[in-house]
């Protein structure tokens, strides 16, 4: 099946020698069939990765910073030379499953006012990555999870509503945020809102991207 959309998939990498063959292979395999491309960022590693890891995967676009930009100015780096329609940042250490990008794709063109479209996240032993859907921080969501009452009721609204435990993980739905581990956002919608905030290091870009996504009147979704 045609994919409805074609992507970019951006890889910000530091010091990832070790994981980015997996990565790519598995990203390589996904993208099977569909109109991509392949962008990742060696973010000033002193690790970097070698040469004969680059030319295993002679379509990948090789971006070497001679400096660590951070995570969002890595991403916005690729991005700016990115032509597809629809930009996925993904981790180093990820694994993508065999469907995920055209499945993706698929869901995206059905939701005509989707901003940005992460799916389900596992940990290295299946079990789920709480972060994939999430709510805006406030310190009371904080607070309820520091001090342990997201755990003693994970499904509650109100006492677990930093990672939406009390959501199941195999329905979509619209949430506030999803992860830089997984974010597929369209790169018109990207390009409007300037990519990411570069003032944020590492940590709360995806936050904040799908925060302004929200606000310019799109739609975030979880699917898994």
């Amino acid at each position: 099946m045609e994919a409805p959309y074609s992507c970019s998939v951006i890889i910000v990498a530091y010091n990832s020698r070790d994981y980015i063959p997996a990565c790519l292979s598995s990203v390589t395999s996904a993208l099977e069939n569909i109109d991509s491309e392949i962008f990742v960022v060696d973010n000033g590693s002193f690790v970097p990765i070698l040469e004969e890891q680059k030319k295993a995967f002679p379509n990948v676009h090789w971006i070497v910073s001679q400096e660590n930009l951070g995570f969002g100015k890595g991403c916005n780096l690729a991005a700016k030379q990115a032509t597809k329609e629809i930009l996925f940042f993904i981790n180093p250490d990820t694994v993508v499953s065999k469907g995920t990008f055209q499945r993706t794709l698929a869901y995206m063109a059905s939701k005509a006012d989707a901003g940005a479209v992460g799916c389900k996240i596992l940990n290295g032993d299946g079990t789920l990555q709480w972060a994939c859907r999430r709510s805006f921080p406030s310190p009371f969501a904080a607070i309820c999870k520091t001090i342990g009452l997201s755990a003693l009721f994970p499904k509650s609204k109100i006492f677990a509503s930093y990672n939406m435990t009390y959501l199941d993980p195999n329905v979509e739905t619209e949430v506030d945020a999803v992860s830089g581990s997984f974010l597929g956002v369209k790169r018109e919608i990207f390009n409007q809102l300037n990519g990411f905030d570069e003032d944020y290091f590492m940590y709360g870009e995806d936050l904040d991207i799908c925060l302004r996504i929200k606000k310019s009147g799109y739609r975030n979704y979880y699917y898994p």
